[in-house]
């Protein structure tokens, strides 16, 4: 496995961007306490960085046609940069929500220039070492904090998140310097469409995260509903991210060795058996209920980004893939909310079920027709070593 200078910067640039999605529990915990926020303002401050990043992603589709991943990821950066700066000074939570929209708008627009050079080469590893990064730097974050609030005031964190962005902004000119580059067909250029196992496959995509998000959000609510102890949920869900880490690690050693269809089949199966039993009255099998949902979660989403991405040879599906991903996750919370408040937590692991199957079934159709074109005799092959 290499790993040129290209693919360690759009690493670097993609985990620290997602440092304050990542560690959103921890910031809203900050302003809860220091401002005394109720429960729908810190919602809106979580969801304006949500949704700012699903809006850059798409902006980033555009820009990557006229201009370089370089310049992308340059704007996006200085952008999600500024907007930590900004909210050092910034006095009130209105204000603060909106500087928020702008730091998640930059941080999508950079996402979009990083999951290009992920779908270049080693798709699956990319994915791997980017979930595990982001995992690691947002325990870091967590670690860090109430030391940094207690020895600078509560201000001061964001200028730990700018901080993290330097060696990004650093490492960001070893981004590719050309912009995308037209599909080429019997020599001549020209823009081919994404065809149509492509979009379902990208609606999927946003079918995964929505489903992973609703149950997500509220993994630890079913545990205390459950009447586990809070110590126990904390347990529970420390062991569950651990799982979550271990799901990337073994994607790094299975890599490409393997046809994806058996790691997507494998981590759906897993899903269906281990979520009905998340409201056990045994918190054994909650934490392993629980554990298998995140290990499958990681596992699933390496090898759906390297199917789409090895399908689609110009670049724009793996581009497009970060606009999916985000704008499922960025609903996912909420409508997970309403689904429990109004059906119940059972709910939420039925929707869960179904939005992992149906993008499993738009993934298996994107294989069999990328199998399909390879074997035609008259069609230019465009498959990638992920299939």
């Amino acid at each position: 496995m290499t790993f040129p200078m290209s693919r360690v910067a759009s690493l670097v640039a993609g985990v620290v961007g997602l440092v304050v999605v990542n560690s959103l529990p921890v910031l809203l915990g900050v302003l809860k306490t220091n401002l005394g926020l109720g429960a729908g303002a810190l919602g809106s401050y979580g969801s304006a960085e949500t949704i700012g990043l699903a809006l850059g992603t798409l902006a980033a589709v555009f820009a990557l046609r006229r201009t370089s991943p370089r310049l992308v990821a340059a704007g996006g950066l200085i952008l999600a940069c500024a907007a930590d700066l900004a909210s050092f000074w910034l006095p009130s939570i209105s204000e603060l929500t909106a500087v928020r929209w702008i730091g998640g708008f930059g941080t999508g627009f950079t996402q979009g220039a990083c999951f290009l050079v992920y779908g270049e080469s080693h798709r699956e590893e990319n994915q791997a070492i980017y979930s595990i990064g982001q995992t690691g730097l947002a325990f870091l974050v967590i670690w860090v904090t109430p030391a940094v609030v207690t020895s600078f005031g509560w201000r001061s964190i964001f200028v730990l998140l700018a901080l993290l962005m330097v060696p990004a902004l650093v490492l960001v000119r070893f981004f590719p310097a050309v912009k995308i580059k037209s599909t080429t067909v019997q020599g001549v250029r020209k823009a081919a469409p994404l065809s149509a196992p492509v979009w379902f496959a990208l609606a999927g995509v946003s079918m995964f995260y929505v489903g992973q998000g609703a149950l997500w959000a509220f993994l630890e609510t079913i545990g205390d509903a459950s009447g586990f102890s809070a110590e126990t949920v904390h347990t529970a869900m420390t062991v569950c991210a651990a799982f979550g880490t271990l799901g990337p690690i073994v994607v790094l050693f299975l890599a490409d060795r393997i046809r994806p269809a058996i790691p997507l089949l494998s981590s759906v199966a897993i899903t269906l058996v281990a979520v009905p039993f998340m409201q056990s009255r045994s918190p054994l099998i909650y934490g392993a209920s629980i554990s298998a949902f995140f290990f499958c979660l990681s596992v699933f989403a390496a090898y759906q980004f390297g199917v789409i991405a090895g399908a689609e040879r110009s670049g724009r599906a793996a581009v497009l893939m970060s606009t999916a991903n985000y704008g499922g996750f960025s609903v996912s919370a909420y409508l997970g909310g309403q689904m429990a408040e109004h059906f119940g937590y059972s709910s939420l692991q039925v929707f869960d079920m179904v939005m992992m199957t149906s993008a499993l079934l738009t993934l298996l159709w994107l294989i069999k027709s990328t199998a399909n074109q390879a074997h035609a005799p008259d069609t230019p092959t465009s498959l990638s070593d992920a299939i």
